[in-house]
C-alpha cells in the first residue's frame, strides 16, 4: 500500500472550547450496525501511527466545539487504523493516503470521502455538509446563491466550495475563483448588522480564507469588538485572531504581497489582542519582515540573527520562497544569499530542505544565467 499522507495548511492554530468528537470504539461491522439501528450514515476514519496530519486533525479539529456538535449529531463516528484495526476494510475502499475519512450507509456502500487534513474546523465541516447534503451539492449551492438566497448557510457553503476548488488547483490556482468567494463574504457582511456580526451562524465571515489580513474592515470590527461576544465564544475569537495573525506572517514571509512598517506594526498589535505572542515567539519573524524594508543586505543580516529563532512554520515560510525574497540581482548580493541558506541546511528539517534546495537552484541559476545554474 502506498504511504502517504497529506496536510492542507500549515498553520499552527489553538483549542477553542472542547466537545470532543465521540468517536465510538466498534469495528467497523459494529459501526455499520449501529448506524442502521439509530438510522445515521457512518463517518470513518481512516488513520496510521505513523500520519503527522492524522494527530492533528485529533489534536486541533476533532475537538472543536463545531466539529463535535455536527459529527456527533449527524453520524456514527468511528476511527480506524489502516494498518493494524482495518487492513481488509483500507483495501476495500481503496485507501491509500492519510488520513482518508470516508460516509458510509448501513451496507457500506460509500457516500462521501475526503482525502487530508482540513486544520480550519468549520472548513472541515462545510467540506463534509457539502459532501453528504443533497441539497448543499455544488449545483445546487450555486443556484439558490443565484437565485437570490443569501441566508448564512448558503453563502458560507458556497464561498468555501470555492475556496475548496481554489486549493484543488495546487500547481496553477485561478487567483479570481478565490476573489469571488472573498467579494460574496464581504457583501454578505456589508448587509449584516453588528448584532448579527456576533451570531454564531455568521462567524464564518472571520475565518482567515476571506479575512487574512489586520487591515481588512472585517479583522479591524473583530478587534474592536471582541469583547462584546458571548463568553462562551471568547476562546474562538481568540483563535479566528490568531489564526489571522499567523496566516498574514506566513504570507509576508513568503514574499506573496507588498507591506510597509505601519503593516508590520498592525500585525503586532493584533497579535497582543489575540495573545499569540505572549512569549515573544514571533517577534524574530517581526524583526525579519522590518529588516527586509530596508534592503537585501538588511534582511540576510537579521535572518543570520534570527532564522534558528522562527518557529518551525515560519522557517518554512522563509525557505520556500527564499529566492523571491532577495530582490537584487548582484551577483555579491546572490552569493551572501546562497551561503546563508545553505548554511541553515544541518539544522532543517526534511521539508524545509526541499523548499530550500529549490531556492538554492533559483539562486544559482540567477547569479549563472549563462549556465543554467550548473
Amino acid at each position: 500500500m502506498k504511504k502517504t499522507f497529506i496536510t492542507f495548511l500549515a498553520l499552527t492554530v489553538t483549542l477553542g472550547v472542547m466537545a470532543q468528537t465521540q468517536f465510538r470504539k466498534l469495528t467497523f461491522d459494529e459501526a455499520l450496525a449501529a448506524g442502521k439501528a439509530e438510522g445515521k450514515p457512518i463517518f470513518i476514519d481512516f488513520h496510521t501511527s505513523w500520519c503527522g496530519p492524522c494527530k492533528m486533525m485529533n489534536k486541533q479539529v476533532f475537538p472543536q466545539k463545531v466539529v463535535g456538535d455536527f459529527l456527533n449529531n449527524a453520524f456514527v463516528c468511528v476511527q480506524l487504523d489502516a494498518e493494524k484495526e482495518a487492513p481488509e476494510q483500507a483495501k476495500r475502499y481503496k485507501i491509500d493516503a492519510y488520513p482518508t475519512m470516508i460516509v458510509v450507509d448501513g451496507d457500506g456502500n460509500e457516500i462521501y470521502r475526503k482525502v487530508g487534513a482540513n486544520l480550519n474546523p468549520e472548513s472541515f465541516v462545510s467540506e463534509v455538509k457539502s459532501g453528504t447534503d443533497p441539497e448543499l451539492t455544488p449545483d445546487k449551492v450555486k443556484a439558490k446563491y443565484e437565485a437570490g438566497e443569501r441566508t448564512a448557510e448558503v453563502v458560507s457553503t458556497y464561498a468555501e466550495q470555492l475556496i475548496q476548488q481554489y486549493r484543488e488547483m495546487r500547481r496553477n490556482p485561478d487567483e479570481s475563483i478565490r476573489e469571488k468567494a472573498v467579494k460574496i463574504v464581504n457583501d454578505y457582511y456589508a448587509t449584516l448588522s453588528d448584532a448579527q456580526k456576533l451570531e454564531e451562524k455568521n462567524f464564518f465571515v472571520f475565518s482567515y480564507s476571506y479575512c487574512s489580513n489586520p487591515a481588512d474592515v472585517k479583522a479591524k470590527w473583530l478587534v474592536e469588538n471582541k469583547g462584546k461576544f458571548a463568553a462562551e465564544r471568547q476562546d474562538k475569537v481568540k483563535e479566528t485572531l490568531e489564526n489571522l495573525c499567523l496566516y498574514r506572517t506566513g504570507t509576508l514571509l513568503q514574499c506573496i504581497e507588498e507591506y510597509t512598517a505601519d503593516d508590520i506594526d498592525l500585525l503586532a498589535s493584533t497579535m497582543k489582542v489575540a495573545e499569540c505572542n505572549t512569549k515573544g515567539e514571533h517577534d524574530p519573524a517581526l524583526r525579519i519582515l522590518k529588516a527586509r524594508l530596508d534592503g537585501d543586505e538588511a534582511y540576510l543580516a537579521q535572518l543570520k540573527k534570527d532564522f534558528t529563532k522562527l518557529v518551525i512554520e515560519e522557517q518554512s515560510s522563509v525557505a520556500v520562497t527564499f529566492d523571491s525574497g532577495i530582490k537584487s540581482n548582484d551577483k555579491e548580493v546572490l552569493d551572501k544569499a546562497n551561503k546563508f541558506i545553505r548554511s541553515q541546511l544541518p539544522i532543517m528539517d526534511a521539508t524545509n530542505i526541499y523548499y530550500a534546495a529549490m531556492a538554492i537552484m533559483k539562486l544559482e541559476k540567477r547569479m549563472n544565467p549563462e549556465a543554467g545554474g550548473h
